[in-house]
């Protein structure tokens, strides 16, 4: 991987959730889960093809974070898995 741009981090009961300025390859997403060790977990699912991630990530419960994409889309991503669970159209 690339060197890391990271834009924020965020401490979870998961794990903790990083979000780089941009993606560290190709077609994956700028937001990842990071065990205590810091492996990777998991990259974010991304709502579109070549869409990143760019406002700062918001805790929702214990087990989600919400987030806006370039694209226009604000998105609940599940911290046990990266999937998401919902997506809204916003822009």
């Amino acid at each position: 991987m690339a060197e890391r741009d990271i834009e924020q981090t965020l401490t979870t009961k998961h794990g903790t959730v990083v979000r780089d300025n941009t993606p560290p390859l190709p077609g994956l997403s700028n937001i990842c889960l990071l065990s205590d060790d810091g492996a990777v977990l998991w990259f974010a699912e991304i709502p579109q093809k070549d869409d990143s991630y760019r406002e700062d990530l918001t805790l929702v419960g214990d087990d989600a974070i919400t987030v806006l994409s370039w694209f226009g889309w604000r998105c609940t991503v599940s911290l046990l898995d990266g999937s998401i669970t919902q997506k809204t159209w916003e822009k």
